[in-house]
């Protein structure tokens, strides 16, 4: 019997699509049967179709355990009736929480997930930081089992290192890429990247990632063309564009306060190019980047004066050299995680 693996998959690019599409081809890989099922959706109306089929699958089919990928937000309410429905039917729930809103402050969606999914549920989070947060909030809540996004990155090309930094032409650059949004950070690495530039810091930004808003287009294309040429936008990256994007660039800046933000699956990425990294602190990052190599910055203070005095103080070469070492630790500790969450599924799953 299978695991009916419900959860949102590419094209839709998000983190949370990006890991629950690794996860699902590594499990398979290593011999775990899945049924698929993909909550995301691109045309008007599917997405919504596909969710009410998952809610019927919980509910009719024979499956022994049930992978949900926690929703967002309101969606949040559509996963506690998934594991309602699955409970009902005497089914295993494991739910994979992506986002961390929830983890901040409580919230009825989340608390009504975990009294629906009941505390034989396990669940999987990034970090042990998430498990404490989830244990405080709410109960009851069962078994815990971290799974960080670094085994996605070790999945994928843009792992192989590139030379150390430190003996680039032309000064430092720094890089920013997202999803780009103002809770994402854009402005604010915009902002950070013009003190650096004031003070002989840095010489160029380059900024990578689709972006959805046409406020945040025009203000964008609005910095470029005022930059003079030291600020470039490149638009969304994907595989050999995304090594481009990282072997061009120095130190990676990731200004986010986006309330639902977790790891960073880009910082991640940042480390495997040995690029140093910048960033707010909130949620897994911190613990991700407590390394000598980069930076994290608290939520409440200043990015762009942390920027600088990153900067000031840096040695390129050796914190380069040092990052990419660093994400090679995170990758090795990540492989007991991916192990317990194997086994869990695999054990729900004979063949």
């Amino acid at each position: 019997m299978s695991v009916l693996f419900i959860a949102p998959f590419p094209p839709d690019f998000t983190g949370q699509s990006i890991s629950s599409a690794f996860l699902a081809w590594r499990l398979e890989q290593d011999g775990v049967r899945l049924r698929r099922m993909n909550t995301n959706g691109t045309r008007p109306g599917q997405r919504a179709r596909r969710l009410a089929w998952s809610l019927l699958a919980c509910l009719l089919t024979r499956h022994r355990t049930v992978y949900l990928s926690v929703n967002a937000n309101r969606g949040m309410w559509v996963t506690a009736f998934q594991a309602a429905l699955a409970r009902l039917r005497g089914k295993r729930v494991v739910l994979h929480h992506h986002t961390n809103a929830h983890l901040r402050h409580e919230r009825p969606a989340a608390r009504t997930l975990v009294r629906a999914a009941g505390s034989g549920a396990v669940h999987i989070v990034i970090c042990d930081v998430m498990a404490e947060d989830l244990r405080a909030l709410y109960a009851p809540v069962g078994s815990c089992l971290s799974l960080s996004n670094v085994g996605v990155v070790a999945g994928e090309a843009v792992s192989d290192p590139s030379p150390a930094r430190g003996f680039r032409q032309g000064g430092v650059t720094l890089g920013h890429l997202s999803n780009l949004t103002v809770e994402k950070g854009c402005l604010r690495a915009i902002d950070a990247f013009k003190a650096a530039h004031a003070k002989g810091l840095a010489a160029r930004l380059v900024l990578a990632g689709p972006i959805r808003e046409r406020k945040l287009q025009r203000r964008v294309a609005a910095e470029v063309r005022a930059s003079g040429g030291a600020i470039t936008y490149v638009g969304p990256v994907y595989g050999a564009a995304k090594r481009d994007f990282f072997t061009e660039i120095d130190v990676f800046l990731f200004p986010s306060l986006y309330p639902n933000e977790t790891q960073g699956i880009v910082n991640l990425e940042a480390l495997a190019a040995g690029c140093p990294v910048i960033a707010f602190g909130q949620c897994c990052i911190a613990s991700d980047l407590d390394d000598p190599s980069s930076r994290t910055v608290p939520m409440d203070a200043d990015f762009s004066e942390a920027t600088i005095a990153f900067l000031e103080t840096m040695d390129l070469h050796a914190m380069s050299v040092q990052a990419r070492a660093h994400y090679e630790t995170l990758v090795a500790d990540s492989h007991a995680q991916y192990e317990a969450v194997r086994d869990l599924l695999a054990d729900a799953a004979p063949g």
